[in-house]
């Protein structure tokens, strides 16, 4: 093999290199852009859960009330009249 092939296969080889290791800077850099994405997903849901527990309990509170207040009004007087 001649020098100048030699030289060329050597050029081409590192340039192989240089190309696979970038390749890999990136799919590293991608993997860790990929759990950044995951673990903001994760704390998404949670905050849409917690969001979601404190909307059911605040209607369920206010249903007890609606229903208290409605018995109360319901309530009857000596001769069946209504209070209010």
């Amino acid at each position: 093999m001649s020098n100048r092939c030699a030289a060329s296969s050597a050029r081409s080889a590192i340039g192989t290199i240089r190309a696979v290791l970038d390749a890999n800077g990136k799919i590293r850099a991608l993997e860790e852009e990929l759990d950044a994405l995951r673990n903001v997903r994760i704390a998404a849901t949670d905050r849409a859960r917690a969001t979601q527990t404190a909307v059911a309990n605040a209607l369920n509170a206010a249903a007890d009330r609606i229903e208290k207040t409605t018995q109360m009004l319901n309530r009857t007087i000596g001769g069946g009249v209504a209070i209010g």
